[in-house]
Parts: structure tokens; sequence; C-alpha cells
């Protein structure tokens, strides 16, 4: 039957009746004087008279469309047909944290020439170990994005005052969770893959726009790490090091901003093809930068590097090593006048790690200045 068939035929409809999902099945016949058959008739029928609603229809009951199913509030129109929406307030609020969809908005927003610089000298900010999708002892998703904006409006509250020559934004490997690593990962995120992914995009994104007017070269770095590594199942390796979503996004972020009014000063950087670690040269200062996932701890990031060195691989004559991985701020010598910095992470915390270990580590994002092949004011946003 129809919905213009029903109608005609339905004694409550006739009448005027909605939904009125406050009343039983009962009440609604007694006050309508009809049977609790022809009740259910005529709530099916508004059931299945569902349409997709109109967003002028959403806004006046304050429903972001994007958050809208087909099964749920039903009510009828005064052309005499129905519509029905279903609205999720948790995840409105998600989605109002993320908004990863896409990037244009970053685009549209205009961005001032550079300030210039006040010698010669680089700020470096490590977006270590976001993790995105982990829900852990100080939350999940939401709390992590929050705790990288005030980190990220400490790092332009930083390069304002220094006005740096250089501004170098990393990516120090695991942006994203995944569900690979570890077996409860798939049972305690909060977003899947394909939302990881596209939120540490627009992370990234808006960190390269809030840098962008600071100095007259940006440039953003990723290195691939075993949380970012495209996988087939549980500790699977779906391909070679260069299958790692990191380093897609960076990819991706490149496409995005090439050519773009306001980013032409912004390069990219990567590891190159089959390698693992980075090297960039600013303000003097040879950098390299390598997950961490390979030396078997922060304190054995020299001996590692000591190897790389005997061997002539990437980085074997930086003057600064940079780590991630292990979420803990700590710098150390290496040899005559070189350092290994390990980067703290914004992550929510590892109730695994404390729980075994009997240790945690003070979260946010570890930023430092670098200048003829020196470092200075280290510091946690």
């Amino acid at each position: 039957m129809t919905t213009s068939q029903h109608e005609m035929q339905c004694s409550l409809c006739k009448q005027g009746a909605d939904y009125e999902p406050e009343l039983s099945h009962s009440d609604m016949a007694r006050k309508y004087g009809v049977s609790e058959g022809s009740v259910r008739r005529h709530r099916k029928a508004l059931r299945n008279a569902v349409e997709v609603p109109e967003d002028k229809f959403l806004a006046e009951l304050g429903v972001d469309p994007t958050t809208v199913t087909a099964r749920g509030y039903t009510r009828r129109l005064e052309d005499g047909s129905y519509e029905k929406v279903t609205w999720k307030p948790n995840q409105a609020a998600l989605k109002d944290a993320l908004a990863y969809e896409d990037l244009e908005h970053i685009f549209a927003a205009p961005v001032a020439h550079p300030l210039p610089a006040e010698g010669q000298h680089a700020e470096v900010l490590n977006m270590a170990d976001l993790q995105i999708g982990k829900v852990d002892a100080r939350g999940g998703t939401p709390e992590t994005l929050a705790a990288i904006k005030v980190s990220l409006q400490a790092f332009v509250d930083r390069c304002s005052k220094t006005k740096p020559s250089t501004i170098l934004i990393v990516d120090n490997g695991d942006p994203i969770e995944n569900i690979f690593n570890t077996g409860q990962q798939k049972y305690t995120n909060d977003l899947d893959v394909v939302a990881q992914i596209r939120t540490a995009r627009r992370t990234f994104a808006e960190a390269i726009r809030m840098c962008a007017s600071l100095a007259p070269e940006v440039i953003f770095l990723s290195v691939p790490s075993n949380h970012g590594a495209a996988r087939a199942g549980y500790k699977e390796q779906a391909g070679s090091t260069d299958a790692d979503f990191g380093l897609d996004i960076n990819h991706s972020l490149e496409e995005q901003f090439e050519g773009r009014e306001g980013y032409t000063h912004v390069r990219f950087v990567r590891t190159s093809r089959l390698e693992e670690t980075a090297v960039v040269d600013v303000a003097g200062t040879r950098l390299a930068f390598h997950h961490g996932h390979h030396t078997g701890g922060p304190l054995k990031h020299g001996d590692w590097w000591a190897r790389q060195d005997h061997g002539r691989r990437p980085g074997w004559d930086a003057d600064i090593l940079v780590m991630g991985h292990f979420h803990t701020f700590n710098i150390g010598h290496s040899g005559n006048g070189r350092w290994i910095i390990s980067c703290s992470s914004s992550d929510n915390g590892s109730l695994w790690f404390t729980n075994k270990g009997g240790e945690s580590s003070i979260a946010g994002m570890t930023a430092f200045a670098v200048s003829n092949g020196k470092w200075s004011h280290a510091e946690i946003l």
C-alpha cells in the first residue's frame, strides 16, 4: 500500500494523528476511538514513509545533516507527507572535534606574508606518536586533539617571539593507532583506520596552516613507523617500508599544498625509497629523524646510531638524531658534540606500560631550536 492509499483509508490519518510516540498503542487508540490494530498499522505506515530529510527541516531541529540516519523521529508535514530523522549527539560532538573530510577550509583562510627572520635559526616541533584513534588513560581521540591544539598554539606563540628562519614540523611516526599492532586495538579504538588517517592528515594540515606565516621557510617531514605501517593482519606488514600511512599523508599534503597561494614556501621531506631515516639541513645543522622502533630503547639509541655511522646509512653524519616511539623526553650525548633527542608524545598514555613498569611520561610535543649544529631551548609544549 502506498502512502497516499494509506492516508485515504486510515481513520487516524483522517483525524490528523501523528506518530505521537509519547502515547502507548492503547492510549492512542482510546484518544482517537479506534482499535489498537489501527494504531499499529498507522504507525507502521509512518515508519515506512521515510524520505531523505531536507537540510531546511534539519536546521529547524538543530540537527547536523551529516549525523542523520534513516531511523528515528517521524513527523507529519503540512503537505501530508512524513519525514523521519535520527541524530546522535555524541557522534555530532566527535564530528565537530575532527572535521576531517576535506582541507578546503584550510586553504580558504588567508595567510599573511611570513615574518622576517631574526638570524639563522630553526624551530623544530615534533608531533610524535599522536596515535590518533587510541583510547587509554587520558581519554580518546577528542582528548588527543584537544591536547594537540594546546601544543600547536604554544608553538605558534613561541615562533612569533623567536622569528625563526625555518620552521620544521615533524611527524616522527605513529600518527595513527592502527588496529593490527596489538590484539586489543580492534576493540578499544574510537575510530576505524580510514578515519584515523583522515584525522591525522587534517591535524598535520592545520599545523602547517598555523605556522605558514611565521617563517620564510616551512618544512613538513615524515618517517615510517610501526603503527603507521600498512598491515594485512596482526603484526603482518603488507608491503615494504614505504607502505606506510604516515608517508602517504606526507605525499597527500604535498599534493594539496603545492602551488597554493600563501604556501609556496612550504616544502615536504620524506625518507628515501625503502629507507627509514629522513635527513634535512636547516640553519647550519644536519638533523636525522628515525621513529625509534628498531633501537631497543632510549638508552640504546646511541649504539644503533654508531652502527648506522659505520655503515654510512642515512643520517650517519647528522649533528642531531631525533627519535620517537618511546613517548619519553630525553636528551643525551652521542660521541663528540653529537646529540640524541627523544621526543614526548601527545597520545593518551598507556596503562599497559604503566602497570607493567610502574612508569609514565609527561604528555606533549617536544620543541627545540637549532643553529650551527647545536640545539637550544628544548621544552615540552
